[in-house]
């Protein structure tokens, strides 16, 4: 966004497009009606004809598409919304709520053919659809419904867009409509129900039709004429109504109950506490003293267990005695090593990872990091990855249900690679049968594909004839080698067998004619000149060679026609003029001799040129072709670049040489499972943080992850799961990595997979130091836990860059970073992670603030709570608005079961003098009105980290 514009909402009162927006007559029959003239001409005569086109009109309409609904408010089945907000329901069509509507707009005012309604929740009051009704019915008291002649203000479009400071009102329209035109992303349309909601109550919101014509379709009853041409509303005004009964038609539905009392963003926000100690959270005591497995005893020797985030003020560990460690360490590597060493069959703890390492045993402890030892030889970390192995043994019915379905497109692939494989066979033969050519004979035969091979061009033969990246048909037809030398009728007359060679004789050395004609090339033919001026018949005529016939011989003689061409073969093709030579009396005209001229240049285009033709080096155009035609490189390219599943590369290790992978061979499957697997730890057990329980309500705290136990739990998920393969005969190799994903990261702007493939791991590395893009540095992680995400959970988190001062920019553009990952317990706790580390979020640069602020991609309409009326000539400004200036008098008060347009608010104005906004002028104002405020609050990590709990 730019430093002159920011985002703004347009409200819209309606928004009409295609035929309805040019339409302005009344409705008849209940449906906008367009003159058409046409004029009819046939058999001599013409005829005019006027025909009516009627739009759909609301009686047309039976039901909603489920997908134009992306988003209601509250959410379905919400427990606790806040009643001094209007429930709402959005559509993704901008017109929709107008689109049927049966009239024409008046000064800026539109009715709806839609309407949303909120009732109390009475069970049965809502019927399933059947036979006779095409969609769900509502039954409930028709002074629960709002007035129907109000329905225009609470119905709008919204446009969301950058607005440059100082555009001018023309401008602004313009860009609204560009953006309703060609945006759909950022325009929407909405429907608001200013009930008066209730604390403690359940409700059912309903969209139904706003028309009689609507309700009868809807039901599935027969549209009368009269509710048709009256525009008859699909209920009566509700003011003075008793319990009478109303049976609507539903388009779409859900149920939510509102909370004890009016709790906004701001409230709760501001129950949250910062906390930087949370005692008995982030780790639990491991007890090796008796291990078991004949492993050595030491009575009481814990050690300590973190999970998968931990609170970065909790104290170092306690260390692992080193004496104790040695012992113990030396004694399980003994144990785990046991198989590959022994005869007999063995059953051991398992070496997780062993696989994608490619060892079989564990290398000794020592100061060098190694993945593979510090995954196997500590507890800790052997916990974690237990952890995994128990998460896929609990799902693994369903993991291989889904492994299985991923096959079929590595089969397909496996399939390729294996006519691949013949296609090589089959193609070595022939080109083995190519490399026994000489080089003449390869350019001859290879002559097709010549255009299609590039050869790079090296020492002589680059100075000679030949640039970087052509191919071998451009190196030839630069050359001095005529193009009809490569040609299959060439090849034939000069073959070996052919008729030249069998007219030679019998002694005759077997010919080598492209040799021949490159090394030895034909001597160009002198240049030929004549002076136009001294040529004559004369001349002419005596060069007509041939003796006269003798007596009786008259065939003796060539006929004339063969004595004139043969003269004038000697005469040059082109021939200069000499000026003061030629006739004069031609008789042509200029502009006639001009174009014969210029289609004689186009004829003898070139004639006159001499062209430079260089020798073709042959050997080396040869080899070019012998490597560049080899099916056992070619093929494996082309197979390579088609098929997606790809083998998996065994990297160097050590003094080990290097495999490559044979493009050609069929892969072991690897199935893919991209889902979150903190959910899956979450289940199982509370290491993902442990002692999670113990946090306080309300809380707002900065932890840290753990890479180490991260990438020991995503180990032992792949380890474990490669058996199972194994075990229900999968075609895998054991090496794949299957879960990449720890945190969820579909919300993160630049999402890529948690974990790097195991089998790649280098010996050396650490554990702990794969995670994202290899970066080991611990990530912060905000935890909020509270009644703000239960009742917010769309809430917007993120992290602003302070100023160099450590104050927060108010000037727009701030430097913004969106969370790296996230993570929920629902529905009360959330994790969210930033590529922040804690000397950066603290005093780098100013360090960073963590903003929490209401989603402002999610407005909410309202009236402020009151408890009695209030002067509506004391309101200044809108956004103090409130149910008791909507009412004169408390017992008015008491009875409002929605927000009315006429009343003591009625026409009142406040805003600029240029541009006020007027209570009920129509949607578009009440939906600036009633617009609530969105809150953020901002916090600087220093402050997370350095005050007391406050």
């Amino acid at each position: 966004m730019s430093d002159t514009a920011q985002a703004k909402y347009a409200f819209l009162p309606y928004v009409r497009r295609g035929l309805a927006a040019a339409l302005a007559g009344d409705a008849e029959g209940g449906r906008l009606q367009m003159p058409v003239r046409l004029k009819l001409q046939g058999g001599g005569g013409e005829e005019t004809v006027d025909l009516p086109l009627r739009l759909y009109g609301p009686g047309d309409v039976i039901g909603l598409d489920p997908a134009e609904v992306i988003r209601t408010e509250p959410r379905h089945l919400t427990p606790d919304f806040d009643p001094q907000y209007f429930p709402a329901v959005e559509f993704d069509t901008p017109d929709l709520p107008w689109m049927f509507s049966p009239e024409a707009a008046s000064d800026g005012v539109l009715r709806p053919w839609l309407c949303l309604v909120v009732v109390r929740d009475r069970a049965p009051n809502l019927l399933s659809a059947g036979p006779e009704r095409p969609v769900a019915s509502l039954e409930c008291e028709l002074r629960e419904l709002p007035d129907l002649a109000e329905t225009y203000a609470w119905a709008h479009a919204q446009v969301l867009r950058e607005a440059p400071a100082g555009e001018d009102e023309a401008t602004a329209r313009q860009a609204v409509q560009e953006v309703i035109t060609s945006a759909p992303g950022r325009n929407l349309s909405r429907l608001l129900c200013p009930r008066r909601l209730v604390p403690n109550t359940a409700y059912i919101a309903c969209v139904v039709p706003a028309f009689e014509a609507g309700r009868l379709a809807g039901l599935g009853l027969p549209v009368t004429p009269k509710s048709l041409a009256d525009l008859t509303p699909a209920w009566p005004a509700p003011a003075g109504a008793g319990r009478q009964l109303v049976t609507l038609p539903v388009y779409h539905h859900w149920r939510f109950s509102t909370g004890a009392g009016a709790e906004s963003f701001e409230t709760l926000v501001r129950r949250l506490q910062r906390r930087t100690d949370l005692p008995g959270v982030g780790a639990l005591s491991l007890d090796v003293s008796a291990p078991g497995w004949g492993l050595p005893a030491t009575p009481g020797v814990q050690l300590t267990l973190e999970g998968a985030l931990v609170p970065p003020r909790t104290a170092p560990p306690e260390p692992w005695s080193p004496a104790h460690r040695d012992t113990f360490q030396a004694a399980l590597r003994q144990l785990l090593n046991a198989p590959a060493t022994s005869d007999d069959a063995l059953v051991t703890p398992p070496i997780y990872g062993q696989q994608h390492a490619g060892r079989g045993v564990v290398p000794a402890p020592s100061q060098v990091p190694n993945w593979l030892g510090d995954l196997n030889l500590d507890p800790r970390h052997r916990v974690a990855a237990g952890l995994g192995g128990l998460t896929v043994r609990a799902r693994q019915d369903e993991l291989m249900a889904a492994a299985w379905e991923q096959v079929e497109e590595i089969e397909r692939d496996n399939q390729a690679r294996r006519q691949a494989q013949l296609a090589v066979e089959i193609g070595s033969n022939l080109h083995a049968r190519l490399t026994a050519l000489d080089p003449g004979a390869l350019l001859q035969v290879t002559a097709p594909a010549h255009d299609r091979v590039a050869t790079p061009a090296d020492g002589k033969a680059k100075a000679r004839s030949a640039q970087a990246g052509d191919s071998v048909g451009e190196q030839v037809r630069r050359s001095a080698l005529p193009s009809s030398a490569l040609s299959a009728g060439f090849r034939r007359m000069t073959r070996g067998n052919g008729p030249i060679a069998r007219r030679a004789a019998a002694q005759v050395e077997p010919l080598s004619p492209l040799e021949r004609l490159i090394a030895e090339p034909t001597a160009a033919a002198p240049e030929r000149s004549a002076d136009i001026g001294l040529l004559s018949l004369e001349a002419l005529a005596n060069s007509l060679r041939g003796d006269l016939p003798a007596p009786g011989d008259e065939a003796s003689r060539p006929p004339i026609e063969v004595l004139i061409l043969n003269a004038m073969a000697d005469v040059p093709a082109a021939v200069v003029a000499k000026s003061g030579r030629l006739d004069p009396g031609g008789g042509t005209s200029l502009g006639q001799a001009a174009a014969a001229q210029q289609a004689k240049l186009a004829e003898l285009s070139g004639a006159g040129e001499t062209r430079t033709a260089v020798q073709l080096p042959l050997d080396h155009v040869a080899a070019e072709l012998k490597a560049r035609l080899d099916p056992a490189l070619r093929i494996p390219e082309a197979v390579g670049a088609r098929v997606r599943s790809t083998p998996v590369a065994k990297l160097a290790r050590g003094a080990e040489a290097t495999v490559h992978a044979d493009t050609l061979s069929p892969v072991m499957a690897a199935p893919d499972f991209p889902a979150p697997m903190y959910r899956a730890l979450q289940e199982m057990h509370d290491m993902l943080l442990p002692g999670l329980e113990n946090t306080p309500p309300n809380t707002l705290a900065l932890l840290k992850t753990n890479p180490r136990f991260i990438e020991a739990f995503m180990v032992g998920l792949n380890h474990e799961f490669a058996r199972e393969l194994l075990w229900r005969e999968y075609p895998t190799d054991q090496r794949g990595t299957y879960f990449r994903q720890f945190w969820d990261v579909r919300a993160a702007e630049f999402a890529g997979p948690d974990l790097s493939p195991i089998h790649g791991w280098q010996d050396t590395s650490a554990l702990g130091g794969h995670l994202g893009v290899g970066d080991a540095e611990d990530d912060l992680v905000l935890l909020i836990r509270g009644d703000l995400l239960r009742r917010y959970p769309d809430a917007s988190i993120y992290a602003v860059k302070a100023l160099p001062d450590g104050a927060f920019p108010t000037e727009q553009p701030a430097q913004v970073k969106l969370p790296r990952f996230t993570g929920a317990r629902e529905p009360e706790i959330a994790f969210v992670g930033f590529d922040l580390t804690e000397a950066q979020a603290r005093t780098e640069e100013g360090g960073w603030y963590f903003v929490l602020q209401e989603q402002p991609a999610a407005p909410r309409f309202g009236l402020d709570p009151a408890a009695a009326p209030q002067t509506v000539s004391d309101l200044k400004a809108w956004r103090d608005v409130s149910w008791g200036h909507v009412a004169s008098t408390p017992e008015a008060l008491a009875a409002l079961t929605h927000a009315p347009v006429a009343g003591p608010l009625a026409g009142k104005s406040i805003g600029p003098e240029r541009a006020p906004v007027t209570w009920g002028r129509n949607a578009g104002h009440m939906a600036r009105i009633t617009l609530q405020r969105t809150y953020r609050i901002a916090i600087h990590a220093e402050a997370m980290f350095a005050l007391p709990n406050d």
